[in-house]
C-alpha cells in the first residue's frame, strides 16, 4: 500500500519511543530541541474519525448503604407506628439491589442530589411534626406515663354526649335509660317524667399527699385530676375532670388540693357517680370489693407548650389542602389509683385513703415514700399519729364519699343510669333528660324517628363536647339560678325555658371565626385567649358581644335546620 499524500512512510521512519520524543515532566527542553521543533514543518491534521454512538457505562458508582438506624418508640402512646421505611427515611431494612439485567442509571447532576436531600429533610420534618406532643416533651420520671384518661377523653364515645343522650331500643321501639310517662305530653310538671333509680355516690377529693414529681425538664403549667368508672378490667363511661392546685403542707411535703376557688362555697362535692353496674350488698365477694365497680383516678400534670409545639399539632388534608387540628395527649400521669365504692355510709359519709401507683395500668409500679415524707414519718412525734402513718404509706389520695345532698336528690334521679359529672352539671343534665322524656312522650313510640325542632336536645351535646364552652355555660346557669327559691328549682318548665335560652345564646360560638381552635393545654397564652373570648361572650348579650368586632364575628346565616332533632341520629351528628 502506498502512503497517503502528506504522510511519511512508516517503513522508512524508525520507531521512536514516546518517552524519547517528549521531555520528562517538569524538565525544560534543550535549546537545540527547541530550534529543531520550530524549523520542522507542522504535521498535517489527522483525518476525521467517523462518529460512533457512545457506549453505555458498564459500572456505576453506588453510594454505600446507610447504617441501620434504631426505630423510634412505637405504640399508640407515642403516636408513631415505628415504620421509617414507609416514610422513606431508611431503617433496619436495606434497600433492594438492582436487577442484573436492568440497565444501569447514570447519576444526575449535583442539583438532583440536592433536591433529593431536601425531599428527605421535608419527610423527616413531617414525621417529627406528626409525633405526639408527649413524645416531643422528652425526659420524664420512670413511673410517669402519658395520661390514659386524657387519651380516652379524646374519643367521642367517652364524652358527655354519649352519657346524656338516650338510645333507641329498636326491639321495643322505645328509649333506653329514660323514664317516660305517656300519660301527658305537655311540659307541665314533674309527673311527666319518671325517676330512673340507680346507685349514686358523691365524691369529694380532700387532698393528695406526697405526690411524686414528674421529672420533666419543662415547667408545669397546671395540674388536674381525671376520673372514670372502672368495671371488670376496663374503663367505662365518660371521663370527668377536677381542677387541682399544687402546694406543700406544714412539713414541706408536696400536696395537691382540688376544686375551683370560685365554687368552693357553692359545691357540696366535686363529682357525682351513678352506675347501674354497682352490685347489691347481697352479692357475695362482689359489692365493695375489687370485683365491684370502682372509680379510677389519675393525677396529671400539664407541661408548658410553646407556639411551635402547638403548631405541630396540625395536619393537612392531601386532597383538600385544609389544615385541621389533631387531638393530642398533652397530659402526663404521675400517679393513679382506684377508689372503692362502699356499700353503706356510716353517718352519711365515708373517708378513704387510696394508695396510689405509678407506670401504666397493665404494669403498675408501687410508689415508695419520698425522702422528705419518710423523714417526716419517722419522727418520734409523728410516728404514731394518723398523719405519720399516712406519710409512711407513700403517695395517697384522700377521698370523702357520701350520699347525694338533699338539694340534688330530686335531680339525681333524673340523670342517666351511668354517668360521672361535676356537681355543677347535675341540674343542667337533669333538665336535659326531662326535656328528652317529654319530647319522647309527645312523639309516642311510632314517632321517635321524626324530626322535631328542639334547640336544647340538638345543641347541648355539641356544646358539652367543648370543655371551655361547657364550663362557661354551666357558670351562666349558676348565675341565672343563684337567687331562685326552691320552688323554682323544682319547676321543670322554668328550668327548661332557662336552658333553652342559654343554649341559643351559646349557639353562635360553634360557628364563629372569632373563637380559635382548642390549643394544646400547656399553651397558656393561647388557652387564656380562647377562654377570654368565650367568657366575654357569655357575660354580655349575644347582639352586643357579636357587634364589637364584626369582621371577626362574621359567619354564615343561621339555618333552622341546624336545630332539627331526631332520637335516631347517630353520635356523629352531635360530635364530629
Amino acid at each position: 500500500l502506498r502512503p497517503q499524500r502528506g504522510m511519511a512512510d512508516p517503513a522508512a521512519t524508525p520507531m521512536v519511543p514516546s518517552s524519547a520524543m517528549a521531555p520528562a515532566p517538569g524538565v525544560n527542553p534543550s535549546p537545540d530541541e527547541s530550534a529543531r521543533d520550530e524549523l520542522a514543518p507542522a504535521p498535517a491534521a489527522p483525518p476525521p474519525i467517523p462518529e460512533t454512538p457512545p457506549l453505555e457505562p458498564t459500572a456505576v458508582h453506588q453510594p454505600p448503604p446507610l447504617a441501620p438506624q434504631a426505630a423510634p418508640p412505637s405504640g399508640p402512646e407515642y403516636g408513631l407506628d415505628g415504620d421509617l421505611n414507609a416514610a422513606g427515611l431508611g431503617g433496619d431494612e436495606k434497600p433492594p439491589a438492582p436487577a442484573s439485567d436492568a440497565p444501569a442509571k447514570v447519576p444526575g447532576p449535583a442539583g438532583t442530589q440536592g433536591m433529593r436531600a431536601k425531599g428527605l429533610w421535608r419527610k423527616l420534618k413531617t414525621t417529627v411534626n406528626n409525633m405526639s406532643f408527649i413524645n416531643q416533651v422528652g425526659r420524664m420520671a420512670e413511673t410517669a406515663r402519658p395520661s390514659a384518661l386524657k387519651e380516652l377523653a379524646l374519643k367521642p364515645e367517652h364524652g358527655y354526649a354519649v352519657a346524656m343522650l338516650p338510645t333507641v331500643d329498636e326491639a321495643s321501639a322505645g328509649l333506653k335509660d329514660l323514664g317516660v310517662s305517656v300519660d301527658s305530653g305537655s311540659f307541665g310538671g314533674a309527673a311527666d317524667v319518671e325517676d330512673v333509680l340507680s346507685p349514686a355516690v358523691a365524691l369529694t377529693f380532700t387532698k393528695a399527699l406526697d405526690v411524686p414529681d414528674a421529672g420533666m425538664d419543662r415547667q408545669i403549667s397546671h395540674v388536674l385530676l381525671r376520673a372514670c368508672l372502672y368495671d371488670k378490667g376496663a374503663l367505662v363511661g365518660n371521663v370527668a375532670t377536677v381542677k387541682g392546685s399544687p402546694a406543700t403542707d406544714a412539713n414541706g411535703v408536696p400536696t395537691w388540693r382540688f376544686g375551683d376557688d370560685d365554687d368552693k362555697d357553692k359545691n357540696d362535692f366535686h363529682l357525682l357517680a351513678r352506675s347501674s353496674r354497682k352490685k347489691p350488698r347481697q352479692t357475695v365477694g362482689g359489692a365493695g370489693g375489687s370485683n365491684d365497680v370502682q372509680i379510677h383516678v389519675e393525677l396529671n400534670v400539664v407541661p408548658v407548650a410553646t407556639a411551635e409545639d402547638d403548631a405541630a399539632c396540625f395536619e393537612t388534608d392531601e386532597k383538600t389542602g385544609r389544615r385541621s387540628r389533631t387531638a393530642q395527649v398533652d397530659e402526663v400521669c404521675v400517679a393513679w389509683g382506684r377508689c372503692p365504692w362502699p356499700d353503706q355510709f356510716v353517718g352519711g359519709s365515708v373517708s378513704v385513703d387510696v394508695q396510689l401507683s405509678g407506670a401504666s395500668m397493665d404494669e403498675p409500679v408501687a410508689l415508695e415514700p419520698s425522702k422528705l415524707a419518710a423523714k417526716r414519718a419517722s419522727s418520734v412525734f409523728r410516728k404514731f399519729t394518723d398523719k405519720g402513718k399516712l406519710l409512711a404509706k407513700g403517695p395517697t389520695l384522700s377521698v370523702k364519699m357520701a350520699v347525694a345532698n338533699y338539694k340534688h336528690a330530686d335531680l339525681v334521679n333524673k340523670l342517666p343510669r351511668d354517668v360521672l359529672c361535676p356537681a355543677a352539671m347535675v341540674p343542667v343534665l337533669a333538665t336535659f333528660r326531662e326535656m328528652a322524656a317529654v319530647e319522647a312522650a309527645a312523639l309516642g313510640r311510632r314517632g321517635l324517628y321524626r324530626n322535631t325542632c328542639n334547640p336544647t336536645l340538638r345543641l347541648l351535646p355539641t356544646l358539652a363536647a367543648d370543655a371551655t364552652i361547657c364550663h362557661e355555660l354551666v357558670r351562666a346557669w349558676r348565675r341565672t339560678t343563684a337567687r331562685w327559691p326552691p320552688a323554682h328549682l323544682k319547676d321543670p318548665r322554668r328550668r327548661g325555658e332557662t336552658l333553652d335560652g342559654l343554649v341559643l345564646k351559646f349557639w353562635p360560638l360553634l360557628h364563629s371565626h372569632a373563637v380559635p381552635d382548642q390549643a394544646v393545654a400547656g399553651n397558656v397564652a393561647a388557652t387564656r385567649h380562647r377562654e377570654g373570648i368565650v367568657r366575654a361572650f357569655a357575660e354580655d348579650h349575644p347582639v352586643v358581644a357579636m357587634s364589637r368586632n364584626p369582621d371577626e364575628w362574621m359567619h354564615k346565616p343561621f339555618d333552622v335546620a341546624e336545630l332539627a332533632h331526631n332520637f335516631g341520629d347517630p353520635l356523629e351528628v352531635y360530635v364530629s
